[in-house]
């Protein structure tokens, strides 16, 4: 079931707006403050990145069409959880980058990550693709998810780098979405040490989590508008992935003793994997006419057999951040299961989480997780932990 339902909406046009929602500073004044939006204001407009020009590759006149669609989905979604979306997505924000130029400009920002092939970037107030061959479903899929964390909720704040407090100060990313920063300076030019800005970075995970979860949810049930062919395969392949792990759970639920252990560890797997990661099913058509024209289980077996072939050789288009995916839903299910009174169902939860990341409101998912899993579990979730855990043991 889907966590948000589409909205059909008029094409939405947002006022001017940076992707900065706050500056959190004693020292800047007001006026000061409305300097540095509208210097964002000015990088949102201008796009111009030189690092990544020599590599910058020009969007097709569909990849043109596909960014389009996912500001229309992601403002169906948003609004549905009564969000209103800050800011609608340019083609020209949107930057093919070569793929050593890319790599290059990534090392740069301190993007460790080797996995990573897009991402925003706040400084710029652009987004960045690793240049690749994309069909249309999986280039939707990347917009989808990097626009989405151009809408999430960006905070600044200022930084003291001089030894008096008269001097320079610096202005850093605070928080974006429900990624937050502990900034701190290192080094002292009095002892002729540069000095630097350092500090942990807490909830990538979740946030990525949520940020992926509801493209996940637009994608495969949100009316997604791509070429015809694509479309048709899309939804074949979405007919046959339910069919699928409907006949798993039946084979693990009703069949359990006529199977091996290995049998039931490999179904398992592929029942995760057509739940969690699938975005399309190779040949799911072929496997779909022959089902429906037979209602044969034999066909199913096969088709089985054949998906797991393909994982194994990692052949299966995927979505991304699949373990903190599970996480989060795990971490979601432990709260309404504990919280009964306070959320009817999982959508009133899954809410928390983004509004957080959107809107700015911490304070509510935060104690909903202390009270849930202890004092302190909120931290400790923020410095990666798997707070699930403890939980999961008391509730055997």
């Amino acid at each position: 079931m889907a966590l948000l339902k589409e909205k059909l909406l008029p094409t939405i046009k947002p006022e001017r707006h940076s992707v900065l929602d706050r500056i959190v500073s004693e020292r800047m004044s007001a006026e000061e403050k409305a300097e540095v939006v509208d210097e964002f204001l000015e990088k949102l407009d201008n796009q111009e990145i030189a690092e990544i020009k020599e590599g910058e590759i020009e969007l097709s006149p569909r990849q043109m069409e596909l960014v389009a669609e996912a500001n229309r989905l992601i403002a169906s979604a948003l609004k549905s959880a009564g969000i209103v979306p800050k800011i609608e997505i340019k083609p020209s924000m949107v930057h093919m980058v070569r793929p050593d130029v890319f790599e290059r400009y990534k090392k740069k920002k301190g993007i460790e990550a080797k996995s990573v092939a897009a991402w925003v970037s706040i400084d710029e107030q652009a987004i960045l693709v690793k240049a690749e061959e994309y069909d249309e479903l999986q280039f939707l899929d990347r917009i989808i998810h990097e626009i989405l964390h151009m809408n999430s909720f960006v905070s600044f704040q200022t930084v003291d780098m001089a030894e008096d407090a008269d001097d320079s100060v610096s202005i850093v990313e605070r928080r974006t979405g429900l990624r937050m920063k502990e900034t701190k300076v290192e080094g002292s030019k009095k002892a002729g040490n540069k000095k630097k800005i350092a500090g942990k970075m807490f909830f990538n995970d979740l946030d990525e989590a949520v940020i992926e979860k509801l493209a996940v949810d637009i994608i495969r049930n949100f009316n997604i508008r791509i070429a015809p062919e694509e479309k048709s395969n899309f939804d074949k392949s979405e007919k046959l992935r339910k069919i699928l792990i409907e006949h798993i759970r039946k084979i693990l639920q009703d069949r359990s003793g006529e199977v091996s252990e290995i049998e039931i560890s490999e179904l398992g797997a592929l029942y995760a994997v057509l739940s969690w990661q699938a975005i399309l099913l190779p040949e799911a058509g072929v496997f779909l006419e022959r089902y429906e024209s037979s209602q044969d289980p034999f066909v199913l077996e096969q088709a089985i057999s054949f998906y797991y072939d393909q994982e194994a050789e990692d052949l299966i288009p995927s979505f991304a951040y699949n373990p903190q995916r599970v996480m989060l839903d795990k971490l979601m299910s432990d709260i309404l299961k504990k919280n009964a009174a306070k959320f009817k169902n999982p959508r009133d939860v899954a809410l928390l989480f983004v509004k957080a990341s959107f809107e700015g409101r911490v304070l509510p998912l935060a104690r909903v997780i202390e009270d849930t899993f202890g004092k302190g579990s909120f931290r400790r979730l923020g410095e990666g932990e798997n707070i699930t855990a403890k939980f999961s043991e008391e509730n055997l």
